[in-house]
């Protein structure tokens, strides 16, 4: 087992012995973590199942309660709901429905398999509460305090007896806080993995059984609560291929699911390649920020439905840091700071309204090749620094006009602006207060093979008044047409004018100025009827 995995949230209690308990035994022989759970025969009964202990304010937190329920259940939204996690102000108790005879939430498909893992995002409360997911089992939900929690654990409703003289409900440990699990641990040699953590989360050892990811099928993750990789002191070492990662759905708020990736003193290797991250319903957020981080490899990474921001290292050694052929699909906003990001599809942004993707620095010069897919509104670039900048094949798919809040670059900078272009499609852009946008197309256009002497004329196609450029080959039997932002993708006309070769074969007629540097062979015909002069 390469990996470390410690949990960083607090055990309010870890259900070994009764005390403190309203009711139940402490039994041995079923528990989701070692070495006991506090365990009723509720026969044909509605019964809850909660330990009391120490105020806590937890009005914006997440609450973990291991329940278990292997009788005959009623559906899970019933008015005595089967599986509900309970809690309490001491005075007021309330109970938020999670699971029934239809339906169950966390379960690992190895280990305690008869044991939910139930969670409850307190700032959901409310809304759970108008939507007809709790139940009040004292004084009243308008009186209960989230802010001096007392009371926390399991309401179960069962439709059979226990069997045996054995029980049939059950409560295991409780935990509370919003960091989730820190993955460390690994050498180079021996790297950790996803696998390696349900291993451990699915374990029934001492202050194991997190409840946080379990696995759904070879490569394919269930998670309901944030993960840090590596720390600020330690050595770390992660690596995972293929694999998909999807945080669930359930009552959280959009701020509580991340993926976090620390450096500091230590070292810290995280690479994920051909992989998915993913939500199926709460926000999540992507946090590779941390410029101490030794290596961060992302390639072939689709951060699909995620909604939150993506953010990655802004000093030099972040410019190491390598992030390609990776799809950003329904995210937000993506700042890349000053990592190599190459190869990239940005779509359908939830941050569309400022900028898929934010340039707030002048030193982000690792970036190219990335494609903008627009969701339908908004702007692909937000860029909030005055500067240079360089688009090295940037383009663009369904984006608005120059002026427009749906053009390609919203530049909010409150200066000058000039976006050097080098490949890719001239941006359109929006300037907010203050701000003039300037887009710069530095190509070339070669023509070779033209005899020495040959008269090359560029005209514009729709005005052929307008000459955009005139020159004659030297010795190299070439000529180099160089050219600014305003000419990119005009239609001209080329011509050539030798005495002694045909001027009607060889000149090219409708043809568009490429955005790009381009060179083309130009073959011209010897004039037959030309008769020089004596």
């Amino acid at each position: 087992m390469a990996v470390v995995v410690t949990d960083l949230r607090t055990v309010v209690n870890e259900a070994d012995n009764t005390t403190g308990w309203n009711t139940g035994d402490a039994v041995t022989d079923i528990f989701a973590e070692a070495t006991h759970s506090i365990a009723v025969a509720a026969n044909n009964d509605t019964v809850q199942i909660y330990h009391t202990g120490t105020s806590r304010n937890l009005s914006n937190h997440l609450i973990y309660v291991y329940a278990f329920n292997n009788a005959i259940q009623p559906t899970w939204t019933a008015a005595n709901p089967p599986v509900a996690l309970h809690i309490g102000d001491g005075t007021n108790r309330v109970s938020f429905k999670m699971a029934g005879g239809d339906r169950k939430v966390f379960v690992h498909a190895d280990g305690p398999t008869e044991w939910q893992q139930l969670v409850l995002d307190t700032s959901q409360a409310a809304t759970m509460n108008t939507n007809g997911l709790t139940t009040v089992r004292a004084g009243s939900f308008a009186g209960l305090n989230l802010s001096a929690l007392t009371q926390f654990g399991g309401d179960y409703t069962t439709l059979s007896k226990a069997l045996g003289g054995g029980y049939n409900t059950a409560t295991d440990i409780i935990r509370v806080g919003n960091d989730g699990l820190r993955i460390t641990g690994g050498t180079t040699g021996d790297r950790g993995n996803f696998l390696e953590v349900v291993t451990e989360d699915r374990s029934t050892a001492n202050l194991k059984a997190h409840g946080i990811i379990r696995e759904y099928s070879t490569g394919f993750y269930g998670a309901q609560g944030p993960f840090n990789f590596g720390d600020t002191t330690g050595t770390s070492w992660f690596d995972d291929i293929n694999a998909t990662i999807i945080f669930e759905a359930r009552n959280i708020g959009n701020d509580k699911y991340y993926v976090r990736v620390w450096g500091g003193t230590g070292e810290t290797h995280f690479f994920l390649r051909n992989s998915t991250v993913t939500s199926a319903g709460p926000f999540a957020t992507c946090l590779f920020n941390d410029n101490n981080i030794n290596t961060l490899e992302l390639r072939s990474v689709n951060f699909t439905n995620l909604g939150n921001a993506i953010t990655f290292g802004t000093d030099t050694p972040a410019q190491s840091h390598v992030v390609n052929l990776c799809n950003f699909n329904a995210c937000g906003q993506i700042n890349p700071g000053v990592v190599s990001f190459t190869n990239a599809t940005i779509s359908n942004s939830t941050s569309s309204a400022t900028g898929a993707l934010i340039l707030d620095r002048l030193d982000a010069t690792n970036l190219s090749n990335v494609s903008f897919v627009s969701g339908g509104t908004g702007h692909a670039i937000y860029i909030t620094v005055p500067g240079n900048y360089t688009f090295t094949n940037f383009t663009y798919t369904g984006y608005g006009a120059t002026g427009t809040t749906n053009a390609v670059v919203y530049n909010n900078s409150g200066g000058e602006v000039n976006i050097n272009l080098s490949g890719g499609d001239p941006p359109t852009y929006r300037n907010g207060t203050g701000a003039t946008t300037n887009v710069i197309v530095t190509a070339t256009l070669t023509l070779t093979g033209l005899p020495t002497g040959t008269l090359t004329t560029i005209v514009e196609t729709a005005n052929r008044d307008n000459v955009l450029f005139q020159g004659t080959a030297g010795v190299t039997n070439q000529i180099n047409y160089s050219y600014g932002g305003s000419e990119a993708g005009t239609v001209v006309d080329v011509m050539f004018m030798n005495q002694l070769f045909d001027p009607n074969i060889g000149d090219l007629y409708d043809f568009m100025l490429p955005s790009i540097d381009t060179s083309i062979p130009i073959s011209l015909i010897t004039d037959r009827t030309y008769i020089p002069s004596p």
